[in-house]
């Protein structure tokens, strides 16, 4: 090396110490960053950005990853931090990491390093996690001891300040308008009470720590998608609940699902005695073991523990309550305090994770291997049969993709569990035959999502305990205890786009068994084109046509030349990725012709949604997203704290989520007797229950006429028998937690079309309604002596629901009310009813 070089070198290495001296030095404390100390208020989101901005900035030890976006456009971000030869080595890391799992293939570079990810607030309303991730980012950037450069020198940790940006923002803002010089501690103050629907949702009103699996979410997909690159180790998902609990970290509550790893059960016990140690020298509460399960595949603690993580919730209290709380003069409950526990069980995590990496990345490799050999269980693999709906298929591939679940052709028949006919059968090879191994990497996710009964050790569970993808998506599906062969080739659903024919035809048809057909559907009548639907089967050219098939005629379509009637047909149905059938003929070979009645007029329908306080706000959300991200059509959002000064006349169609509705009852019978078409979902069919000239009040009536002559003698619960420690387990008797029931069709009704004997149902709905019979009132849905399939329901609650509505309708003078007694659009995931709920919006009934 020539002299000249040597001391070029040496100044080199001088300016980039100084460099990294002077932005450490430049490195400013949140407090510092922010103008005031953390906990005294809830920090925009804009300035979470910022501060993460400026640490990365000027730290070595930090790099800052922008993610995606949220609906309302704030930026998702993730602040990677490790020793300066981990950061600069994170992509070996991350490579490495993969391999082990199977993911990737080839030689793993560098070593195997735990990877622990800290998310918070996906509650936007608890609201504590940002700023604690704020503190915690600066806490390790910083390098204060000895102690916190050794856990990075050997871990890559990984920081998301804020999983839902628009719903913390809208609580951070309306509290900042909401409280006064200084927090109010008192209950009864404005602070402490959020308008509808708070900010514990996301844009579009969903619970997004319960969509992990399924992704429906523009911040899930984004979230899930980053997290699958990395595949950490340790997963903490950092939460708040009722204002006067104390703070919840592992071992977490039963159900434990079977698929956790002796391992997965055995850390949290080391990780809570070392929080706990944190705990015990700040004079802290906490409990553990209670309330929070491990089951369900949807949370942020075990969709990442389903994928080899050890996944976790932390709750501390304190949810939607200010900066400042108290209660009848007990302990007042600060946002400092609330930050500084999240604060000190993020930093414990990192000393227990450190303390047993290396068990860590022992177990996270065997978890993986085992995956691949095979899972233990009933099943080994799962056929989703080519024979159904394509755009269905397409759905499923998605959810499936979203979890990195390998998937292939078919290259046999064989036995199994028949998910519709609900016991055992077998079943032929068939072109497009979708298998699905265990023996995969994910093939522990992957026999939950598709398990046909989860076993479930505990009744009382903090949400759904049943979710099989076939049922989820109305699928022909079956459970092989054996392998099923497949073939190499990928599996191909790609659209064929539509192309305009030599002439224009007479006719084009669509079927209508998806989410995608009623996007279709939607697009031609925005479009100004009218459609008719099929009440009848028929044929043509030897091609069957089933009830609710869409017809758009040329007839019908006169206001456009035959030439630009096609042409737009055609670009909307590729817009939309569904094939068309022309038809050259209205003669039909089978059936009736298509100038013939049974071909009713499909209008376009000014619908409006109705939402605001009382309503339920998941139950408004689903059905808000099913409109404008499902279906893609325009649809009209009323609130109830003005509903009372509208023309509902204006609307074609209403619905009404979940909710009370009570104060106005009066307009919206009126409405509907004026010719209006309502569709009332779960509890907001109380107000049609309750109006004394409704077919359905009238028959609830009359059952309960006979159900009281028939129980007059039975003899009445002694209350000297309950105990008041058995009093959850009590009501868990009449309770349901999320189970799937087969619902009987009546398939030539139009509620029905596009569905044919049966269809999959979530039923959480403990209320159940007597049939609709009487004046042209119609069951459509019903439960029968054999329509529960799986999942937790109440040993009470379960012999009431046979025999019962599950949907249909009643005339209300020139108007209509739908019933769904459950959500058909269930969470945006439950795709199995959602054609039910397009039947109801779009179709005529009469």
């Amino acid at each position: 090396m020539s002299r000249f070089l040597h001391h070029f070198l040496g100044w080199a290495l001088i300016l980039c110490l100084t460099i990294n001296t002077l932005n450490a030095q430049s490195l400013l404390s949140p407090d510092d960053f922010l103008g005031y100390p953390l906990g005294q208020r809830f920090t925009p989101h804009h300035r979470v950005v910022a501060y993460f901005e400026h640490v990365a900035e000027r730290s070595p030890s930090v790099v800052l990853e922008y993610y995606g976006q949220t609906y309302e456009g704030r930026l998702l971000i993730a602040a990677f931090v490790g020793a300066e030869p981990l950061i600069q080595s994170r992509e070996d890391i991350r490579l490495h990491n993969r391999i082990i799992t199977g993911l990737d293939q080839g030689s793993a570079p560098g070593q195997h390093r735990p990877i622990i990810w800290l998310s918070y607030n996906i509650h936007g309303n608890e609201a504590s996690g940002t700023e604690a991730a704020m503190r915690t980012l600066y806490t390790l950037a910083s390098a204060p001891t000895a102690e916190i450069q050794a856990w990075l020198g050997e871990m890559l940790v990984v920081i998301d300040p804020c999983e839902n940006p628009d719903g913390r923002d809208r609580y951070a803002i309306w509290h900042a308008q909401a409280v006064g010089k200084r927090g109010n501690g008192h209950i009864a103050a404005w602070e402490h009470h959020e308008p509808w629907p708070g900010g514990r949702f996301n844009h579009y009103i969903f619970d997004l720590n319960r969509d992990w699996a399924w992704q429906t979410q523009q911040e899930s997909r984004a979230r899930t998608r980053l997290i699958g690159q990395w595949m950490p180790h340790v997963h903490v998902d950092f939460h708040e609940m009722g204002v006067f609990s104390q703070y919840f970290f592992p071992p977490s509550a039963s159900p434990y699902h079977p698929a956790l790893s002796d391992w997965q059960r055995e850390f949290p016990q080391y990780l809570g005695e070392t929080i706990a140690q944190y705990f015990d020298q700040s004079n802290q509460l906490y409990f553990t073991k209670e309330v929070f399960d491990l089951f369900y595949p949807s949370y942020g603690d075990t969709w990442p523990s389903y994928q080899g993580a050890l996944g976790y919730t932390y709750e501390q209290s304190g949810s939607g309550r200010g900066s400042t709380a108290t209660y009848r003069g007990q302990d007042t409950l600060t946002l400092e305090r609330r930050l500084n526990n999240h604060h000190e069980a993020g930093m414990a995590t990192l000393r227990a994770a450190y303390t047993h990496r290396q068990k860590i990345l022992q177990e996270f490799a065997n978890y993986f291997k085992t995956a691949r050999q095979g899972p233990k269980g009933d099943y080994r693999s799962f056929v989703v049969k080519g024979t159904n709906d394509t755009a269905k298929l397409r759905t499923l591939l998605r959810i499936l993709d979203g979890q990195q679940i390998q998937y292939a052709y078919s290259s046999s028949g064989g036995s199994g569990w028949d998910y519709k006919a609900h016991k055992m059968g077998s079943f032929a090879k068939d072109e497009g035959d979708i298998v699905i191994s265990t023996a995969q990497p994910q093939g522990h996710l992957a026999k939950i999502l598709f398990e046909p009964v989860a076993a479930l050790e505990d009744s009382i569970t903090y949400d759904l305990t049943a979710w099989a993808l076939p049922y989820a998506l109305g699928l022909e599906a079956y459970a092989s205890k054996g392998n099923i062969g497949s073939k190499k080739d990928s599996v191909k659903l790609d659209f064929e786009p539509n192309t305009p024919t030599a002439r224009p035809p007479y006719a084009f048809a669509f079927p209508w068994k998806a989410t995608q057909q009623a996007s279709l559907l939607a697009a031609c009548l925005e479009a100004g084109l009218n459609l008719r639907t099929t009440t009848s089967p028929f044929e043509i050219e030897d091609q069957t046509f089933e009830r609710g098939t869409m017809l758009l005629t040329q007839a019908d379509n006169r206001h456009l030349d035959p030439e630009t009637f096609a042409n737009l047909v055609i670009s909307l149905a590729n817009k939309a990725q569904q094939p068309l059938k022309p038809l050259y003929t209205g003669l039909v070979s089978k059936g009736r012709d298509l100038g013939a009645s049974g071909f009713p007029l499909i209008r376009k329908s000014n619908v409006a949604i109705v939402g605001g306080d009382g309503v339920a706000p998941t139950s408004f959300g689903e059905i808000w997203h099913y409109f404008e991200e499902q279906v893609s059509t325009t649809v009209t959002v009323l609130q109830t704290n003005y509903l009372g000064s509208v023309d509902l006349r204006e609307f074609d169609v209403i619905v009404l989520p979940s909710g009370n509705y009570r104060k106005h009852s009066e307009q919206l019978l009126a409405y509907i007797h004026q010719g209006g078409r309502v569709v009332a979902l779960e509890r907001s069919i109380e107000l049609f229950a309750q109006a004394q000239e409704t077919q359905l009040a009238q028959a609830i009536a009359a059952k309960e006429s006979a159900k009281q002559n028939k129980d007059k003698d039975k003899p009445a619960k002694d209350p000297a028998k309950m105990r008041y420690e058995d009093r959850e387990r009590e009501a868990m008797t009449e309770g349901i937690e999320g189970a799937v029931y087969k619902v009987y069709l009546d398939d030539s009704h139009p509620l029905a079309f596009g569905e044919t004997e049966t269809v999959f149902w979530m039923k959480r709905n403990p209320k159940t309604y007597p049939y609709l019979t009487e004046n042209g009132a119609w069951t459509v849905g019903r439960f029968e002596e054999d329509s529960y399939l799986h999942g937790f329901v109440g040993h009470k609650l379960k012999p009431q629901i046979p025999k019962t509505l599950a949907f249909g309708l009643e005339f209300y003078g020139d108007g209509e009310i739908i019933y769904f007694t459950d959500t058909p659009v269930f969470r945006g995931f439950w795709h199995a009813t959602q054609q039910l709920f397009a039947n109801a919006v779009w179709l005529p009934m009469d």
